[in-house]
């Protein structure tokens, strides 16, 4: 359900409730060659102008899954939260699995004239496969921390298990 008022004149605040259920298969309206699966739970308010809004609430993933064709590694059974608070989302839980091995993020994104992010991303057994054949499993904790201006990726990758077909391009990788 949706509920309130939306002011098209930057100086008139508006006021949105949302709350319900989406189903994530109407993403592929975005992206026809997207697979998507799953639910997203939703409870917020929008609250402001449109040159400051303002948005309170928080949304659930089940059982999420997003594939795309042309990227060997899709996400399957993603479940998390996302809480909104005024103009920064925080990921108070989020994982998945992808290419046999699970992977987990935290952070947060502020939102205003620029995006303000510090987001963590850790992964446990996860494979990566070429088109060519080659095959890489690996565990990794990488953080991107930055703006939409400027923003620094740090931190490890270990491989555990590496498959190269003869005459393969590491390049490529």
């Amino acid at each position: 359900s949706v509920g309130g008022v939306i002011a098209f004149d930057p100086a008139v605040p508006s006021s949105l409730t949302i709350d319900g259920s989406i189903n994530l298969a109407i993403l592929q309206l975005l992206n026809r060659d997207l697979l998507a699966a799953g639910h997203a739970r939703v409870s917020a308010s929008l609250r402001g102008t449109l040159a400051k809004p303002e948005l309170a609430g928080r949304m659930e993933l089940n059982n999420a899954s997003l594939f795309l064709p042309d990227f060997p590694n899709g996400i399957d059974n993603a479940n998390g939260v996302i809480a909104f608070d005024r103009n920064r989302a925080t990921i108070r839980s989020l994982s998945a699995e992808t290419g046999g091995g699970r992977i987990s993020f935290s952070g947060f994104v502020g939102f205003g004239s620029l995006l303000v992010y510090n987001l963590e991303a850790t992964a446990d057994q996860v494979r990566y496969r070429t088109p060519d054949g080659a095959s890489v499993t690996a565990n990794a904790l990488l953080s991107l921390a930055g703006t939409s201006e400027s923003s620094v990726l740090s931190g490890s990758v270990s491989l555990i298990r590496a498959n190269l077909p003869p005459l393969t391009d590491l390049g490529s990788l």
